[in-house]
């Protein structure tokens, strides 16, 4: 019986990678890299659920931009106000103007 093989980090990311850029089939990619399907899929899985984990405000420690200018909340939330309401404005203003 064979040992199990075990893959580094930087191997799975790049065979995750390569599923998400869809350039060979799953297929294709099983045989390149003499990984089954199921395989591929669950670190193409991992891959794109922990990305969104990784950008998402929902880390403990970070909130983003504002965190690292060291705003609070209220001012935050005070600034992503006025960038909606100049939002608005820019897009009526688009609107008019055309």
């Amino acid at each position: 019986m064979s040992k199990r093989r075990t893959h580094s980090a930087s191997f799975k990311k790049k065979v995750a990678l390569e599923a998400i850029r869809e350039e060979l089939t799953m297929a294709e990619l099983s045989r390149k890299h003499q990984l089954h399907a199921s395989q591929i899929k669950t670190w193409k899985r991992v891959l794109t659920h922990e990305s969104d984990e990784l950008f998402g405000s929902k880390r403990k420690g970070n909130r983003g931009a504002a965190s690292s200018l060291g705003l609070e909340d209220k001012q935050r939330d005070e600034l992503l106000r006025i960038i909606g309401k100049l939002q608005v404005e820019n897009e009526f203003l688009k609107k008019t103007l055309s």
